[in-house]
Formats: C-alpha cells, structure tokens, sequence
C-alpha cells in the first residue's frame, strides 16, 4: 500500500513537470483527466478497505479487552497496525484531497495561458511538497509514539484520564520513558463537590497506592504521613477514660472494619467483658466506610454500645497506618493517665488474666513496647501477596525489627512520642513496621525499649488440635481467630503467678518450675462436705498426676483440696490448729480436675478460696469506730433498712457494679436454661435475687466485706462469686460456664421466638448446635407455628429494637386504635418505660371501658385493621399476667382454671418498614406476601420491611393502673412486689388488680401511685425498677 503511493505521488510529479514544461494539448489533458480518476476510483477503494479494516481491528479490541492479561502481546501488535493504517488514512485523505484540486484545476486549464499555467504548476509542485513533508511527519510520530491513546478509549473521550497511559506503562516499564505534560490530563473543576468530610478522601491511599504497584521499579513515592493524615474523630466516645483514665490499669484498642459488626458484638461477650472492671476500658477503632448505609449502621451501633471512635480517614487496608495513628491521637488526647495502651485486632482472642499478669511484671516500667518481637523479617515482594512492598518503598532486604500488628502494648508515656514523630516520616503502608520498627527504632526515639513476650502469637497454631483449653490458658494473645471460635472456646481466664521472665520462657504446657519427674506437692483433701464417691474420684486424681497423697494435715502438705466456701472455714477446723503458720494452697477441689484435664500444674492463683473473715465485734462501750474508716462510701447507708423491705430499694440502669451483676445474670441463666430439675430453677432464682440486690446498692463494692449480711446475696454461692470477682476481677467458674459449649447452644436456641429451654434441649439432644441446624431438619416435625416464624425471623427478631424505631411503630398503632376508638388509653411498657434505649420487642397497653361481648375487642379490631394493611406476619391471641415468663398462677385469688385472673394479649410479629416511614410503606401493594411461607417470606430479596415483636395488651380502666406496673416490670422487680404483699399483706397482686383476702375484696386504684399506696410503699418511678 505504501508502495502504491509512493508510485502515485511519482506520477504526479510527472504530471505537473509536464505542465509547466510544455503547452498542453487536448489529448494530453484528457489522458490525464482519465489517469486521474482511475487514481481518485483508486484511492476511493483503498479508503473502504482501511475503513472496513478499522472497523475490524476495534472490534477485535474490543474482544481482547476482555482478557488482556492474557493476550496482551497480540493487542499491542494489532495497536501498532492499528496506528499505521491510521497514518496511512491521513496520507491517502491528503493525497485524494490533493487529487481531488487537481482534478478541478484540469478541468480549468483549458482556459489558462501559459504564463496561468506555470503559477498553477508552480503551486501545485509547492503544495505538494508541503504534503509529503507533513505525511513524512505524520508517519514517524504514529510510529514512534507507543503511548498513543487506544481507539476505544478515544471513543470515550477520556483524554483526562491517565488509566490508559498508564496500562501501556506496565507492558513495557524497562524500555519506555513516557513524558506527558499533567495540564494535558487535568481537566479542572468537580462534577460532584463532596465538601462533607465523611465523603472526603484527600487522605486516602489508595489511589497513590494503585499507581505505585504499576510500575513499581521506576516510581519512588515520598509521602510525608501528615499531608495524608487527618486529624480529629467523629466518633470522640470521650467518657470511656473518665477523668483522663486517671487509676485505669489498662486500655484496649481494637481496630476493626465498619463491616465487621459480628465480631464487635462477639467480642464484647467474650474476652471484651473485661470492660466491666473499672480498670480496664474498650473501645473500637473505625474509620469512614465508603457507603453511607454502613455508616449509619455504625451510628446505631454506637448509640447502642457507646464503644465506637471512628477516625477520619477511609476505612481501607492501605489505610491501616493512618487507623493505628489515629489510634494513638485518641489515646493521648482522651487518656493520657492510664498505664498501658493495647492495640489490637478484631479477628484477635485476647486471654486478659495473662496479660494482666504479663503486666503487673512490668508495672514500673517505662518507655517501653511489649509483644511478639519480630527479628530479621525481610519484606514480600511478591505482586500477588497482601503485604508486598516494592523495592521503591523499602530498599533494604530486612525490615528494622518491630513488634507484629495483630497485638501489642505500649506504655502510655510513649503514645504522643510516637504520633508526633509517625506524622512527619515517610508514609509506610505496613502500619506495625512503621510505628513500632521504623519510627520506634528513629534515632529520635531511641530511648524506646522493646520487649518480646512469645505469648503473643503473630498466627494461629498450625495444627487445630493444639488450640485448646491447656494451650490457651497459657496464651496472652491469638491471631487468626474465627468468631465462632472466639464464642465456642472453652477458655478459663485465670492469671499464672509464675516468676520467671517471661522474655526467656518458652510457652509449654508441662509446667517449667519443677524438676525431676515427680513434682514435689504433697495434696490433702479435706473430705468435709465431699460424698464417699466424689472422695474416690479425687484420690485417683491425685495418684494419677503423681502427687503424693495425705491422709492428714501434716507440716508437708503443699495444697489442700476442699468443698467448702471460703479459706476461713478451713482453717478453722480441727486439722489446723496445730498449723497456724502454715503457708501452703488452700485450693478449689476444680483445681485438682483442671491439672488432670491439662496433664500438667495448672497455676493455682485462679483456684484459691475467697478469704471471707466475720465481721468483727465491737464492745458496746468501743466509740473508737468513729475514728476509723467508714465500711460504706456513702454516709448514712444503712444495711438494716436496706434489708427490711426489697421494694424499697431502687435500680437504675446505670448502676455501679455491672461486673458482678453480669456474673450473677449469667449464673441465674446457666442453671435457667441448662437444666430442668426444680433445684436448678430454684437456683437460678436465687442468683437472679443476687444479681438485683446488687444492682440496687448506691455505692460502688471495693471491698468483699461491703458484701456482708446483703439480704439476697447471701452467704453461699453468690457471695463466693461476688467475692471473688471484687478480689481478683473474675471468677473461674462463671468464665467456665460462659464458655461452655452446650450452654451457648441452648442460649442460642432459646432466642429463637417461642422456644423455651425444654425445646432447646430436645433440639441439643438431636444433634443441633445454632440455627443453621434447625433450619436444615424437617420442619414438619415442629407442630408450633410460632417457632416456625421464630427460626425463619431469627436474624430479625434478634437485632435490637432502637427507641426511635419503638416510639414510631407505638404512635402508628395508638393512631389507628383511636381511630376505632377515640377515647381509648395507651402506654408503651416494659424496658422502654424503664429507661432503656434498645429491646427485643414493643409493649403496647390499652386502656378502654369494661365490655360485655368478649375483652378481646378493641384489641382483636386493631389487629384486624393491621392485617387488612398487610403489616402482620404472624398473630397469636392469648392471656397473660404481665411480661412472658412472669406468670404467678398462685397470684390470682379466683378459683383454679379461671380466666379472668390474666389479661387479654395479642402477639405479633409486625412489619415494620426499613425507612422509618409508614405513610409511604402503606401505599406498597403487599399482598402477594399472603399466599408465602415463613422462610419464602423472610428470604424474599424484595421486602423492604424486617419483621418485629409487637405484644397488644387489653386492659379495662380498672385494671389498667395495675396493668402498668405488672407489664413495665423489671420481672424480677414485679417477683418481689408479689412476694411482699403476700407475705406482709396477705394480699394477692397480679396485673389485674389487688386482692386483700382477709377482707375477701378487691381494692381499686386509679393511678400507679394509688397501688404503692395501697401497698404502703414508696412510690417508685418506672427508672428505678431496673432490678
């Protein structure tokens, strides 16, 4: 084709040498006339075939598009043929254009002179050169510019963008050397302006991060940290280290993805109750999620936990540098006093008695950072590796040492030290190299200390068998932990007193402090309160750990096994009074079953008994007291009248001993649904007893002697647990029952809606273990259709029910009941009344006139007119005497088998729209949701509403006053309401009414404060009744 024009062009050259050479004549001209529509026919056909080949080789791109990693060598050869073809069109468009003035100037020439035709010779041969010199031109730049925009992409205008430019950069970085001007990529302006800082990403990474993977040998970023960094919070939670952390021991860090809303709420019900201690805090670490529903569902979360700070910065992997610094930021803006800082992961198990033991070894130091210590780590330069780094972002072959991510601690004094001096070096993406390698390792801070502790692992163990109770219980941190395996580890938080350095000891599990194949412990086991066959099993025990075994108290004896409650009781019996300064282990006889289960010396710290000593007697004439320091922080408080009446007390929410409350709830629940004989349910009530006396003391328990003569709390089990938690901070048994793995199955089960603990154990008994399970067994073989729904609507029905979702369903459903009727009286009840900011289900009490054709009616027409808007999933009519699970049949003074004794209840599973607005939800046609099933209904990819609990309480007038104090509860407030007018009263309370039986009549009340008046109490408000 180029020889074809070359050949063109030499005719031409001949044509117009003719011209100005010779006159013409008629046969000349018409020869060339006819010559030169050949070439025009010529040049016409040439075009096409370009053109058509064109066209082909854009759809062939367009093709290889589709896989160009794999034939990226064919698209660059069809590239450069596309570029000279492209050269070549501009030539013969020249050459036809040129043609096409001659052709007219031919048809003109017959009229020139000869002095016409030399100019038109002349300018003819003048042009021509002009374009052979612009063609030659055209023609070396198609073929030396490689980095010529593709056709497709021209096609797109996209000459602002540097994608393209930068795709042919990565074929071939060694041998091409591109220029471009950046103005001739920039176009100025924003289509969409974002000022919102959440939508900003002037400090995000990823961008710079992605130019600099393509091309990694020839592009060397330097990045000062500050000119990425943002600083500031938009989720401050200033209140987690009040008064700066002043007295915290430890504060915990954990960096999590905005997604990762599971393994947060795993957490804090495993290893992240430690919070409850008021030396310890937990918070986690956020950033800006680049989608705005998962923002606002981080908002809602922490309205809900209040442990959420969100930096400001995109929440990306690249990003973990600048979440780590704004890590720091906090910690030294909001809690500057506390002692230790712990960073950590969320995909991380911390086992705290360790750490906490790991730290009060290094209380008085300074200066310091503590965790697995990384030695000689060389960088990954694999492209494909999560951590690879390029030769342009870390020169050297090893990494400076530095303390793996996953977890590590800081001593507080060095926090700011390191957000300054990380702020103005060299942007890193791996955020433990940078902060605890490059920057801690700075000559700058080189009066930073480091300390390797092998407890820390960097990554799981490789076998799965060695992750058990044995091997963490000698573990302070694990990576690579599955949520699932966080909640289903049973791991006892105990601390190890050992006092080797822990730099130097390996983690094993046979224990290093003894020698020889023997260890020396002599054991006694105090058969006071121990069976015959329980004795048996310990003294094999014994013999089969090797320890040598004493059949009494002697001055050799190291550990002494008991049954008993406290150390006091032990020594004060008969085998110790010959051994008053005996120092040896006065030891839970569990201790003894840990050692056989782990095959080695447990430690003994977690096992020792609670030293509960009497109170003291004082002489009646001993005024020295008033001298000494009060027992109660709060002047006045007086245990007599504290105990007098249980009514009288008050439990707000806020109160001041969670931990042992916590620890008590989960006792009562264990022994509630774990076990079915009447003495696990009598227990269980008495922990539950326990856990609202100590909700309801006005101070906070510093001392196990404040716990003394509690009415409630006992001096038993609970007591022990109290004690236990108030000295040490835990308590072996209640960690061992939180993680027991069939109590996490049956707790899950009975959250199923309608499931108690008998169907949760038939249900474990089969096989199950989550709701997965249920879902996959024959559901034909569940006659109840509420649980049907329940496990259908799990996942519903179990997320928190926020106030202003509960408020909004209330108004809509109050508003159409007094549409039916005008004059009726509502209250929202249960948690929501008492204060509470989120719960599991919507407590809706009526109030209306007495009825003579059935209570059921103005309820039943609000349900009616709910199911004619297709807004009920599921509705049961049934009768109830205040919350579920709070019926007290021997309450009721009427005769057995009446039905008048419990009010008028509808349970409902209700729609409720996922925008908060029912206006616009009632106009969306929901009827073809009638004729599915549960399951259809709650996979269904189109609703666009979640399935609540919605429970419609009857009530007449009378009974109403009644009614509110029965269903705002707490239960456990509403058992000793009960309790006392029965016993002091001999009167009968439900949440129907007040029965006094002496007088065989009912007594009438028409507000709240008439009932407590009736029952000669105080008058509670519905905030205090938290039991």
């Amino acid at each position: 084709m180029v020889r074809r024009s070359s050949i063109s062009f030499i005719h031409l050259v001949g044509l117009m040498m003719l011209i100005s050479s010779s006159t013409s004549s008629e046969t000349t001209i018409l020869a060339l006339e006819e010559k030169l529509h050949k070439l025009t026919e010529h040049f016409i056909q040439l075009k096409d075939i370009v053109e058509t080949k064109h066209m082909q080789i854009n759809a062939k791109n367009a093709q290889l598009e589709a896989n160009y990693q794999n034939h990226k060598n064919i698209r660059e050869v069809l590239e450069n043929k596309v570029t000279q073809l492209e050269a070549k069109v501009t030539r013969l468009e020249a050459t036809i254009t040129t043609m096409r003035i001659c052709r007219f100037s031919f048809c003109r020439i017959k009229s020139f002179t000869r002095e016409d035709k030399i100019v038109v010779g002349a300018l003819f041969i003048w042009a021509l050169v002009v374009g052979l010199i612009i063609g030659l031109v055209v023609s070396l730049n198609a073929n030396s510019s490689k980095y010529k925009k593709r056709s497709s992409a021209m096609k797109k205008s996209q000459n602002n963008n540097f994608d393209d430019f930068d795709i042919k950069l990565e074929k071939s970085p060694k041998e091409e050397n591109p220029v471009v001007i950046t103005s001739t990529l920039y176009e100025a302006g924003h289509k969409m302006p974002l000022n919102d800082a959440k939508k900003r990403q002037n400090n995000n990474f990823d961008d710079f991060h992605i130019k600099l993977k393509k091309s990694p040998e020839e592009e060397n970023p330097v990045v000062i940290t500050s000119t990425l960094y943002e600083a500031g919070h938009k989720m401050p939670l200033n209140d987690i280290c009040p008064n700066q952390g002043e007295g915290m021991k430890l504060l915990i860090l954990v960096m999590s993805s905005p997604q990762h809303a599971s393994q947060r709420n795993t957490i804090r019900s495993t290893w992240g109750s430690v919070a409850f201690r008021r030396d310890i805090g937990l918070a986690f670490m956020l950033g800006i999620s680049k989608t705005s529903l998962v923002n606002e569902h981080i908002e809602r979360e922490n309205r809900l936990y209040g442990d959420i700070i969100q930096g400001m910065f995109i929440d990306t992997y690249n990003n973990l540098t600048l979440k780590t610094i704004s890590t720091l930021e906090w910690s030294w803006t909001h809690c500057s006093r506390v002692k230790f800082v712990l960073k950590t992961d969320d995909d991380v198990y911390i086992h705290t008695p360790v750490l906490l033991d790991i730290l009060d070894r290094v209380k008085n130091r300074s200066q310091t950072i503590m965790g697995y210590f990384a030695k000689g780590w060389k960088p990954i330069r694999n492209t494909k590796s999560h951590y690879y780094i390029s030769k342009s972002q870390f020169k050297e072959n090893k990494f400076p040492n530095f303390h793996t991510g996953p977890a590590y601690v800081l001593t507080n004094d060095i926090v700011e030290q390191l957000y300054r001096a990380a702020l103005n070096e060299t942007f890193f993406k791996l955020e433990d190299v940078y902060i605890t390698g490059m920057i801690a390792n700075n000559q700058s801070n080189s009066n930073i200390q480091h300390l390797h502790y092998p407890q820390f692992l960097n990554s799981r163990p490789k076998k799965r068998e060695m992750l058990n109770t044995c091997v963490m219980a000698k573990l302070a941190a694990v990576h690579e932990i599955r949520k699932e395996e966080i909640m289903y580890t049973s791991v006892k938080k105990r601390k190890s007193h050992d006092d080797d350095d822990d730099d130097s000891r390996p983690i094993k599990i046979v224990p290093t402090s003894y020698n020889g194949d023997k260890p020396p412990i002599t054991v006694y086991i105090l058969p006071d309160c121990i069976i015959p066959k329980r004795l048996d099993v310990m003294t094999k025990n014994v013999e089969k750990m090797g320890f040598t075994l004493s059949a009494r108290m002697t001055a050799r004896v190291t550990h002494v096994v008991s049954e008993l409650e406290s150390k006091e009781e032990v020594l004060k019996g008969k085998e110790f009074k010959k051994f008053r300064s005996w120092k040896g282990y006065i030891l839970d006889a569990q201790w003894l079953a840990e050692c056989v289960k782990c095959h080695s010396v447990v430690s003994e710290s977690a096992f020792l008994l609670p030293s509960i000593p009497p109170p003291e007697k004082k002489a009646a004439n001993d005024v020295s007291h008033s001298e000494e320091v009060p027992l109660y922080p709060i002047p006045g408080f007086d245990l007599k009248k504290f105990n007098e009446c249980i009514p009288e007390r008050k439990a707000v929410l806020n109160h001041q001993n969670k931990e042992i409350a916590e620890a008590l709830d989960l006792l009562s629940e264990y022994w509630n649904i774990s076990h079915q004989s009447k003495t696990d349910k009598l227990r269980a009530l008495a922990f539950a007893r326990a856990a609202a006396a100590v909700r309801c003391l006005p101070f906070k328990v510093t001392n196990s002697q404040q716990l003394q003569g509690i009415k409630d709390l006992g001096s038993g089990h609970a007591l022990r647990v109290a004690t236990q938690i108030v000295e040490s901070g835990h308590c072996p048994e209640v960690e061992e029952k939180r993680n027991n793995k069939k109590f996490l199955s049956l707790k899950i089960f009975c959250k199923v809606y309608g499931v108690g603990p008998s169907i949760a154990e038939k249900w474990y008994a089969k096989g199950l273990r989550t709701t997965e399970d249920v879902k996959k067994i024959d559901l034909h073989d569940i006659n109840n259709d509420m649980i049907i729904h329940g496990v259908a609507f799990y996942d519903d029905l179990n997320r928190p029910l926020l106030l202003a979702e509960a408020e909004n369903a209330y108004k809509y459903i109050t508003d159409l009941a007094k549409l039916i009727l005008p004059s009726v009286v509502t209250s929202m009840n249960g948690g929501f009344r008492r204060g509470k900011s989120s719960g599991h289900d919507l407590d809706v009490l009526f109030s209306y006139p007495e009825r003579k054709d059935g209570d059921y009616g103005l309820i039943a027409a609000v349900l009616d007119e709910l199911n004619k808007k297709d807004l009920v999933v599921w509705s049961r009519a049934v009768r109830t005497d205040g919350p579920r699970k709070v019926i007290e049949l021997d309450s009721s003074p009427l005769s057995s088998g009446s039905t008048n004794d419990h009010l008028p209840t509808m349970m409902i599973i209700f729609k409720y729209p996922l925008d908060d607005k029912f206006d616009e939800f009632e106009r969306h046609d929901l009827s073809a949701e009638r004729n599915l099933g549960a399951f259809q209904l709650a996979n269904s990819p189109s609703r666009q509403w979640r399935a609540i609990r919605v429970d419609l309480v009857g009530s007449t007038n009378s009974q109403y006053p009644y009614a509110q104090v029965g269903w705002t509860g707490n239960k456990q407030y509403n058992r000793s309401l009960r309790k006392y007018a029965k016993e002091c009263l001999n009167h009968s309370l439900s949440s129907t009414g007040l029965y006094d039986k002496r007088q065989n009549r009912w007594i009438a009340a028409q507000t709240e404060q008439d009932v407590f008046h009736h029952l000669k109490l105080t008058y509670r408000e519905p905030q205090e009744r938290n039991f």
